[in-house]
C-alpha cells in the first residue's frame, strides 16, 4: 500500500449527523438512573487538574483559565457519532419528574431536531463538519449547541414547544 492510499484511507470523512443511527439507538440510552449532576461554578480563574477544574493557585504550576459562571445542572450523556449531553437546570441536586420527562421527550425526537437544525444552515457550500456538542432544556425551550470541526466556530439551534406538543424550530444563533 502506498502512502497516498494510506492517507486516503485515514482521511475518510466522519459523518456526525445523528441520522447515521436510527432514532431508537438514542432513545434506548435514556435511563433516569444515568442522570448526573454538575455543580455550580462561580466566575473566576481556574486550573485544569486530573479530576476537573479547581480555583487557580500559585502552588499549582498549570496554566490559568478564566471561566464564566456555570449554574448547577442535571445531565445525561448520550453516545452517537460523537458523545453529547442533554441537561436541565437544577438546584440542590433536585430535578422534577417533568424535567426527566422533558429530557426523555427531547431524546426521543433528537434525530428529527438535528436534521432540521442542519437543514437551516445558510451556507451549504461551507463544510463545517459540525457535531452536536450538547443540548440544554429550560421551560419550553430547547437549545442544540454545535461545534465545527473544520474551523473555530460554534452555534445553537433553538426550538420552542408548540401547542401541538411538538418541538418547532425557531432560529439559529
Amino acid at each position: 500500500m502506498s502512502i497516498f492510499d494510506f492517507l486516503r484511507r485515514k482521511s475518510k470523512k466522519v459523518d456526525y449527523r445523528l441520522d447515521s443511527n436510527p432514532q431508537a439507538f438514542y432513545s434506548s440510552q435514556f435511563s433516569p438512573n444515568s442522570v448526573f449532576f454538575v455543580p455550580f461554578r462561580a466566575q473566576g480563574s481556574y486550573q485544569l487538574v486530573d479530576n476537573g477544574w479547581v480555583p487557580a493557585s500559585d502552588e499549582v504550576n498549570l496554566p490559568v483559565h478564566c471561566l464564566n459562571e456555570q449554574r448547577e445542572q442535571a445531565a445525561i450523556k448520550i453516545n452517537g457519532p460523537m458523545e453529547f449531553s442533554i441537561s436541565v437546570p437544577c438546584t440542590g441536586r433536585n430535578i422534577t419528574p417533568k424535567q426527566i420527562s422533558d429530557m426523555k421527550f427531547v431524546l426521543d425526537n433528537i434525530v428529527a431536531m438535528d436534521c432540521e437544525s442542519r437543514r437551516q444552515i445558510s451556507e451549504p457550500e461551507t463544510v463545517y463538519d459540525e457535531c452536536l456538542a450538547y443540548v440544554e432544556i429550560e421551560n419550553s425551550e430547547v437549545h442544540l449547541h454545535y461545534f465545527a470541526n473544520t474551523m473555530n466556530t460554534e452555534w445553537g439551534a433553538y426550538f420552542l414547544l408548540g401547542t401541538d406538543g411538538d418541538w418547532k424550530f425557531q432560529t439559529l444563533g
